[in-house]
């Protein structure tokens, strides 16, 4: 319910997932951190990774997780720097996630 003076947004915006806490029950299906293409996979479904902010970020999702703290350990873990475009990336494939039930918000 709305108030009549309120408009309602229904565009969805990848900026929105920075407001979001983040689980994910998807799990890696190999060991290494360092394989050049990463499998990840739950009941809903099974995603291949050649992004290693993405590969580092979905290995961290076993809890629910700010989005920023995510941010950070996946660039920590990926020796980057932070950058605005990783930010973007990773904001629209975790938007992408969640459209197909991969991540929870």
């Amino acid at each position: 319910m709305c108030h009549q003076k309120s408009s309602l947004n229904r565009t969805l915006s990848s900026e929105l997932i920075h407001h979001f806490y983040i689980t994910s029950s998807s799990q890696p299906t190999t060991s290494s951190f360092y394989d050049t293409t990463q499998k990840f996979e739950n009941t809903i479904g099974i995603v291949f990774s050649e992004q290693p902010l993405i590969q580092a970020s979905l290995r961290y999702l076993g809890k629910q997780w700010p989005f920023t703290d995510l941010l950070e350990y996946a660039q920590q873990k990926t020796k980057k720097m932070p950058d605005t475009q990783d930010e973007n990336m990773l904001s629209d494939t975790l938007l992408k996630f969640y459209l197909t039930g991969l991540i929870e918000l």
